[in-house]
């Protein structure tokens, strides 16, 4: 049986005294429950609490949730007072926080602000005004983009004309003519440094241009320019022709025992006891497959690849010198951005867990591949994606654990397809080891499966040739 109107007036004041305003503004839909006086008066007072809650609701900037309140209360109540005084003052801060956000010059949000009040019939002039006002400010922040500072000026100087009360617009306006002079210096010195082929230089003037105008055509030209130079003076290819083609092996000399799995070597790497390598980093040459960076710290830093730099991983592209961390945390892996980055195109400000798959993009377009592929290891591995190079060249990177496989699965860390067995480079004693099936040879002594790497060992084995180098 269908709840009698008394029964409902019951059901909206227990909703209200719970404070459930959604579930008595429904209770109250049926009209013949709103007829009654006691109806009448719940429904006020619902009225007055969704216009309420719409008021916060737009000063914590969910606009969307405060109209959604006030047509709910307008339904209930189509000319009440509270409603209209209510749309008012939602108004007025709407246009308050769009004002706002002209300080931070930020037009876009600004006009997406606009256009909601757009879509509710909010007209007028002050509206329309301010609308112009924001369009001005976008076109304005559009022209800094790439490096037109003084029309972006003019922009502003007109928008001033629209709404002189709006302090801000003058101080914009005066920004972009100081950034015009500054960017007339500074084009000017990149002209020089590129005319007399100071690489370095220009590479530090083009980006103090590209910090201003992200989008300066000059700048971003006489930077690739200037990284293809440098790249040129900084490659050493001499390593990856040094690694030998692979031979058989002599199984013979393996059972003569000519090598144990003790040998210690005087130069071998060595790793302290918490896991950290005195040699960070190491190059890993793999005849017929490819040159991989091995870093072996728990946390890698990856930067700018210049002179004079420091990180881990050194990208030849537009990054600060030290613009990120990835560290391992037990069986995680965690970025640390210092600079602009995202994680499968979702920008992060702070400590994220990576994922087997995710793609990284740090600055403007670097951008790697982040993967787990072997279950029982902790090794990871970055897959260059945008073609910008690291310092040594290198294939990937490998940041490794305990341990990592290279072989002819698909889930090693490094995959070989013309080998029979897995290779695993493992840290044991404080160093690092190599391990196989069967014979290998270590800088010319046998092993047999088993033996230690010196600071620049060569591997070579029945089907397979590497070398391993400190960096």
């Amino acid at each position: 049986m269908q709840p009698t109107w008394e029964e409902k007036i019951q059901e909206v004041e227990l909703a209200l005294d719970r404070g459930a305003v959604d579930d008595a503004q429904r209770l109250l839909g049926d009209s013949q429950v709103r007829r009654s006086p006691k109806g009448r008066e719940l429904a006020n007072r619902v009225v007055d609490e969704m216009t309420q809650r719409a008021q916060v609701m737009t000063r914590r900037g969910d606009s969307s949730a405060a109209w959604q309140d006030l047509d709910a209360a307008r339904a209930l109540i189509p000319e009440a007072n509270e409603v209209r005084v209510a749309r008012d003052k939602i108004i007025d801060m709407t246009l308050s926080a769009v004002e706002q956000l002209l300080h931070s010059n930020d037009p876009d949000t600004a006009l997406a602000k606009l256009d909601k009040l757009h879509q509710r019939n909010v007209a007028g002039g002050r509206v329309a005004t301010l609308r112009r006002v924001v369009l001005k400010a976008r076109r304005a922040q559009r022209l800094t983009q790439f490096g037109k500072f003084e029309e972006a000026a003019r922009q502003w100087a007109s928008a001033r004309e629209l709404r002189d009360d709006l302090t801000v617009l003058e101080k914009h306006e005066r920004q972009c003519l100081n950034q015009a002079r500054r960017g007339r210096e500074m084009v000017e010195a990149l002209g020089g440094a590129m005319r007399e082929e100071n690489w370095p230089e220009a590479l530090d003037v083009a980006d103090s241009i590209l910090n201003m105008a992200p989008q300066h055509a000059f700048a971003r030209e006489a930077r690739d320019v200037a990284w293809s130079r440098v790249a040129e003076n900084l490659t050493d290819s001499e390593r990856l022709r040094r690694t030998a083609p692979w031979r058989r092996a002599n199984p013979g000399r393996a059972r003569q025992g000519l090598a144990t799995t003790d040998a210690r070597i005087a130069e071998a790497l060595t790793v302290n006891g918490t896991g950290n390598c005195n040699n960070r980093r190491l190059q890993l040459w793999i005849d017929a497959v490819g040159g991989y960076l091995v870093c072996l710290a728990d946390e890698v830093e990856i930067g700018q690849s210049a002179p004079g730099a420091t990180a881990d991983i050194p990208v030849f592209g537009n990054l600060l010198h030290s613009h990120a961390r990835i560290r391992r945390d037990g069986e995680s892996y965690i970025l640390v951005p210092d600079g602009p980055a995202a994680i499968e195109g979702r920008t992060v400000e702070g400590p994220s867990f990576l994922s087997d798959g995710d793609e990284l993009t740090l600055g403007d377009g670097v951008r790697f591949r982040f993967r787990r592929p072997h279950p029982l290891s902790a090794t990871a591995r970055l897959e260059p994606l945008s073609g910008h190079r690291t310092q040594p060249p290198a294939d990937g990177v490998l940041l490794m654990a305990e341990s990592c496989v290279l072989g002819p699965r698909l889930n090693n860390h490094v995959v070989c397809r013309g080998w029979r067995h897995d290779v695993i480079l493992f840290r044991q004693d404080d160093g690092v080891y190599c391990r196989t099936s069967g014979a290998m040879e270590i800088d010319g002594r046998l092993h047999d499966g088993e033996g230690p790497l010196a600071a620049n060992s060569h591997v070579c084995g029945e089907d397979f040739s590497l070398s391993v180098e400190q960096i």
